[in-house]
């Protein structure tokens, strides 16, 4: 199983008059339907994730796109990646944190809608819906510009240092 490359963290109020459930939303980038246990795996043991997935929701059910861009987009928008401008017919979409693009604003997210109902949000792992619009250092793309109170993570991919046929050196 590859590892977990994006986690998506809404956390609800904690008060004692709160019956509103906390939600956890997690996706997996690079693995494959049946990579845990709870999906069918007859050899890896993912007893934790199986033990969210009986005590939650299971989400069986969801077209993606050939790239990640696209598919988080739409995971957190509710709308196809590219009718909003989340590929490239270049690249998957955005390869740098020099890159001038991303996830529109006027989108709606879940994490607004949240927020809007008085939860607190939090976003944790790649972000990889853009950075920076007018500067290369303006973090306009950012996630707190998206509905989440917090982020702690990477804005883009592993990868985009990587040049073929160079060692890459921690």
């Amino acid at each position: 199983m590859t590892g977990i490359f994006f986690i998506l963290l809404v956390v609800g109020l904690s008060s004692a008059q709160n019956t509103r459930p906390n939600i956890l939303f997690m996706l997996a980038d690079d693995m494959g339907y049946a990579d845990l246990t709870t999906y069918g795996h007859p050899v890896i043991r993912t007893p934790n994730l199986d033990r969210l997935a009986r005590e939650g929701v299971k989400m069986t059910q969801f077209t993606v796109e050939p790239e990640c861009t696209p598919t988080r987009a739409a995971l957190l928008t509710g709308r196809y990646g590219p009718r909003i401008g989340m590929v490239s017919s270049s690249f998957r979409t955005l390869k740098s944190l020099a890159d001038t693009g991303g996830l529109p604003r006027e989108e709606l997210t879940f994490a607004e809608m949240l927020q809007a109902n008085g939860y607190a949000t939090g976003y944790s792992g790649k972000w990889h819906l853009g950075v920076n619009r007018f500067t290369s250092t303006d973090a306009y793309n950012f996630p707190m510009n998206h509905g989440y109170d917090t982020y702690l993570g990477h804005p883009v991919s592993n990868f985009q240092l990587c040049k073929p046929g160079e060692e890459t050196r921690a």
